[in-house]
């Protein structure tokens, strides 16, 4: 049985907790109008956080011996994995979050304050390294631009919404970095999804493994229209409307695509790499409860409603699923 469940740790793996951390916080947010779902989020992030610690811990574990530490290093050289690092703090930025409203009251939260500070400069020196690389190192070919270098601009926009999260109005001197982290992800958003549909329509298709990376596109969007009216709703910016509107529908065009050329995506089958889909429809379906809620629509609450219910379907397939368990003792 213990043979039969190793496997080789991968950076890649911190996309299965980022995706349940992701949904939890979905359906968490949901709870407010229907109850009992509180409970059901907390589920998820209990699976997600045990998964996190175990991913995390296997990858340490592994890191540090010789053949596999070589290996694991050799992931940060490689231009198209090094773009799952960002999944780490983006992941644990959620854990936070999810830790607080897990146990409100209870005297936590200067703690995770205080990790959050950390990972908020540790997310800045992945947004200095990997853009830097992408920008000056001649060995990043067109192939290796993918959908996953989106991972790095939903940090910076998860940064933003724990922040307004975690610090109240006593923090506001310290808190303009969130107009940083909120513009260089608005501005790498649009420049990435110009050059990547660029490669996609007249230069690269992308391979049937990484197919499912696709679902991506709607993650940093969808996250920029959440940070874009929690901002909103603390500054009462006009401009800001925009900008939800133009992230919401693109994201919301994107996904319309995607399900219309569903044939495109189950010739990839149901492996690791499926975990692509959980973390970007998490995302979208929260973006369409902030959306109902900011336009007091029915029909974006039933929208909303229709997004949790297929996600949890596909996780649910996902954990279930006997092909995922062999791909992961194959990997």
């Amino acid at each position: 049985m213990i043979k039969r469940l190793q496997f080789s740790s991968s950076i890649v793996y911190f996309g299965m907790p980022m995706g349940l951390i992701g949904a939890g916080m979905n359906v968490n947010h949901f709870s407010e109008y229907i109850q009992g779902a509180e409970n059901l989020a907390v589920a998820l992030w209990g699976i997600g956080v045990f998964s996190l610690l175990v991913i995390s811990a296997w990858y340490a574990l592994e890191f540090f011996q010789r053949e596999s530490g070589s290996r694991l290093r050799a992931e940060w050289r490689d231009p198209f994995l090094r773009s799952f690092f960002p999944a780490v703090t983006l992941t644990t930025m959620l854990a936070l979050m999810a830790a607080s409203l897990t146990f409100q009251d209870s005297g936590v939260d200067s703690v995770l304050r205080i990790a959050l500070w950390g990972l908020i400069g540790l997310h800045f020196s992945l947004n200095l390294v990997l853009i830097s690389g992408w920008i000056f190192e001649r060995e990043v070919l067109l192939s290796q631009h993918l959908p996953t270098w989106f991972i790095l601009l939903s940090g910076n926009f998860i940064v933003v919404i724990s922040s307004l999260y975690f610090f109240d109005d006593r923090y506001n001197d310290w808190l303009e970095f969130r107009w940083l982290f909120y513009s260089v992800g608005l501005f790498f958003w649009f420049s990435f999804s110009v050059s990547l549909l660029m490669r996609l329509i007249f230069f690269l298709p992308v391979p049937t493994l990484f197919r499912p990376s696709l679902f991506i596109f709607l993650a940093p969007a969808s996250l920029a229209c959440v940070a874009s009216v929690l901002l909103e709703m603390q500054t009462s910016s006009d401009s800001l409307k925009i900008i939800i509107w133009v992230t919401y529908s693109f994201a919301t065009l994107f996904l319309f695509l995607w399900i219309l050329s569903f044939r495109f995506f189950y010739q990839s089958g149901i492996t690791r790499a499926a975990w692509s889909y959980i973390y970007p429809l998490a995302a979208y379906g929260l973006a369409s409860q902030y959306m109902a809620d900011l336009l007091d629509c029915s029909f974006l609450w039933l929208w909303s409603s229709l997004l949790l219910f297929a996600l949890l379907m596909l996780i649910s397939i996902l954990l279930l699923h006997p092909l995922t368990a062999k791909a992961a003792s194959q990997n």
